[in-house]
């Protein structure tokens, strides 16, 4: 009889007569893997290439040690594994590689990486893919039935452009890789729960969702009173079904703020993917707090459950079946309609880690809708344009460029890097800016905060926009404080949900109210205010607060006012933002908000060396690399970074749900999941200021693991998290 292998074991007091009957036999797991892996490669054109890395990843697993380590591992507690493993992934890379150097080696870095991720091809490290493919491995014989049956692909499935190569190939291997990590998940999960496989998948679809979308929109259009404003939301709304029927591609929608293009841009993706047979609509929003009130408008218009939201601030619910199935969705995108953060689609793609990869295979053939994609890091811009240019060149991508302003990614004569082909959804931006146009701009010059909190009180309804946390603090401690309100990220995101819902209610009954608040109220958050103050900062965002004026038109016109801080702005890119607005400020003869002056902003900021574009280098580095094949995925992952992570969370027990998460915490065996039920509790403070309040005796560690600020003193109702009982800096705290 044949000896048989294994690719996974159970514990051997859970099978019948302390047999392996139950063992998943290794052959039908690199056979599944294999067949799984080419059907979500062949999306790509690369079938025969997802079949070959899910037949070799798991050959090392033939050698005698690992069956050994298996059995032993089988026999063990289930928190005392074998202290020594048998590394069985490297041995399919070398025999891949040895076939071909060229080929061979781009397969290895997928099934050498399949658990501990992509490596650096060349670094100083062993684990890096050179050292790796030199490595002594176990004798692994009994895999040659597999290797008789390989057929290694001649060329990559797409024409390898001179200039481009590196970033072709850099993202063929991680659209393989997720290719093969994603199968390896599926099929092992499929053998050790069953249940939770049986839970994947949605019961939407697209036609669906396209069909729910256009009733739900009709019947809200046919209601809303007969204004101008909603006259062009719903020429907008034509546009975009107009332009659904162009061929996939590269799109903008330029709309104002206030012009419909949330629900317009997905009439849109819906339109355009069932015409062109796309898989998703994937819809990318750069902050958290816009996520939320989307993803709302999304069930409401779509269905309850037809929304993935995926970003740090979501927790499912267990108890919930249909969250079940969106949690697992969340871990590989398997569903009609994902939303989610600029952080997590954009690291996503440059990542190493296999749980950050397994969604990438599933991007493609979707329709992308970046909205604010104005946002993007100034450093990181260069290498998020080359993704989304490769998305849509050979991955079958649709990409939509939403913004109130002209995007600045789109390629000029002096901005050669820019997306090419970029097709306008908006038949007219500039002649839809100037309709739109519901706001009065005027710059204040100089002003101090006494003299910005004597102005701001004189309204009834005003909203005032800074820069830092301080100052706002400030501002709104020299204000009445009889309806009076402050919003910043020293407060924590449930408080802050509080506060903004009794704003809404005293703009909505047209009562007294005033607000300071920072950046944070400037993109999705839906308030209208007659008069807004906003400090200087980049044009853009001067655009989107002048979105929160007379947002639906009710006056002839909102005022905005311009002022710069006495104290200047933050160093920095804030610095250098404010700075190229008070240069248009001081040349132009056009309204400040003319889009003809956000265009001259944009290229004077953004169409500058590409190095400051691209900060780390990380574009650059892959084109070296593809001499030798040596990328440096590693590298580039931990350069890679969106957000600077320079804070650590701090948990606010004030509300009665925080209190009894914190009282229970000892008897949750699950501590992420309390953790991200805390993440609507928690404020993130600047490391150094978190270290002074922990010196001070102000935060309690729960169970080893949970900050809990212990000084109730040190929140106010109002301004959040509040330093100055304490020798801190609290300008240190986050923006």
């Amino acid at each position: 009889m044949a000896k048989k292998y294994y690719a996974h074991s159970k514990p051997v007091n859970l099978i019948d007569n302390k047999s392996r009957e139950n063992w998943h036999l290794l052959k039908d797991h690199l056979q599944s893997v294999a067949e799984i892996s080419s059907s979500f490669a062949s999306e790509f054109n690369c079938s025969n290439w997802g079949y070959l890395i899910g037949l070799l990843h798991d050959t090392g697993k033939y050698s005698k040690e690992f069956q050994d380590y298996l059995l032993k591992s089988s026999q063990s507690p289930p928190n005392k594994k074998p202290s020594i493993k048998v590394d069985h992934s490297t041995a399919g890379g070398q025999y891949v590689s040895g076939i071909d150097p060229q080929i061979g080696k781009l397969l290895a870095y997928c099934i050498c990486g399949h658990h501990s991720g992509l490596p650096d091809g060349l670094s100083s490290e062993s684990s890096c893919l050179n050292e790796r493919l030199k490595k002594e491995v176990p004798e692994y014989h009994h895999a040659d039935t597999i290797k008789s049956n390989l057929d290694l692909p001649k060329n990559p499935p797409f024409p390898i452009s001179t200039d481009r190569a590196g970033i072709q190939l850099f993202f063929l291997i991680k659209m393989l890789f997720s290719s093969l990590v994603d199968a390896d998940f599926l099929d092992s999960e499929n053998f050790f729960d069953y249940k939770r496989t049986s839970l994947r998948g949605s019961n939407h679809t697209l036609r669906d969702l396209h069909h729910a979308l256009s009733n739900n929109m009709d019947a809200m259009l046919s209601n809303v009173p007969d204004t101008n404003i909603n006259k062009i939301r719903k020429d907008i709304l034509k546009d975009c079904i107009e332009a659904s029927s162009l061929p996939p591609g590269l799109f903008s929608l330029t709309v104002p703020t206030g012009g419909g293009k949330t629900l317009s841009s997905m009439r849109f993706a819906l339109e355009h993917a069932i015409k062109n047979k796309k898989e998703r609509i994937i819809y990318v929003i750069p902050y958290t707090n816009i996520i939320e009130q989307n993803a709302e408008v999304f069930r409401e218009f779509l269905h309850p459950d037809a929304v993935i939201e995926h970003h740090s601030n979501f927790e499912y619910d267990d108890n919930d079946f249909e969250y079940n199935k969106a949690k697992l969705a969340s871990e590989n995108w398997d569903w009609p309609v994902i939303i989610t953060t600029s952080v997590q689609f954009y690291e996503s793609l440059f990542s190493n880690k296999t749980s950050k990869n397994r969604k990438l295979h599933n991007i493609v053939n979707s329709v992308i809708i970046l909205d604010e994609v104005q946002k993007i890091p100034l450093e990181y811009l260069i290498p998020c344009i080359e993704s989304l240019r490769e998305l849509s060149q050979s991955y079958n991508c649709t990409t939509v460029l939403c913004s109130a302003t002209q995007p600045a990614i789109i390629k000029r004569n002096d901005f050669p890097q820019g997306l090419e082909n970029v097709r306008e959804i908006a038949k007219s931006p500039n002649q839809l800016a100037e309709k739109l146009k519901r706001v009065q701009a005027k710059y204040l010059g100089v002003r101090n905060e006494e003299e910005i909190a004597e102005e701001l009180s004189n309204a009834s309804q005003g909203l005032c926009i800074v820069n830092t946390k301080k100052t706002a603090a400030e501002i709104f401690r020299l204000l009445p404080q009889e309806n009076s309100y402050h919003l910043s990220t020293n407060m924590y995101p449930a408080h802050r949900r509080k506060v903004l819902e009794e704003i809404k209610g005293r703009l909505n009954n047209h009562e007294a109210c005033l607000l300071v608040s920072t950046q944070l109220v400037e993109a999705g958050v839906d308030i209208d205010f007659p008069v807004v103050y906003r400090a200087m900062a980049g044009l853009d965002s001067i655009a989107q607060a002048a979105g929160r004026c007379n947002r639906e038109g009710r006056l002839d016109w909102g005022k905005l006012f311009i002022f710069e801080p006495e104290n200047g702005c933050p160093p920095g890119f804030l610095t250098q933002s404010a700075n190229e607005t008070v240069t248009i400020l001081n040349t132009s003869k056009k309204e400040i908000l003319d889009l003809s002056n956000i265009e001259e902003y944009f290229k004077n900021l953004y169409w500058i060396s590409e190095e400051q574009l691209d900060k780390e280098g990380i574009v650059k580095e892959i084109e070296e690399s593809k001499q030798n094949l040596n990328f440096p995925f590693k590298k580039v992952s931990e350069n890679f970074k969106l957000i600077k992570d320079d804070t650590k969370p701090l948990i606010i027990q004030r509300d009665k749900e925080a209190k009894k998460l914190i009282s229970e915490v000892n008897e949750f065996a699950n501590l992420r999941k309390i953790s991200r039920q805390l993440q609507k509790y928690t404020v993130q403070v600047h490391q150094s200021n978190w270290a002074k309040l922990f010196e001070y005796g102000a935060i309690e560690i729960v169970q080893d693991t949970f900050p809990v600020l212990i000084r109730d003193e040190l929140y106010d109702e109002k301004i959040g998290l509040n330093l100055d009982n304490l020798e801190i800096d609290a300008g240190k705290l986050i923006v």
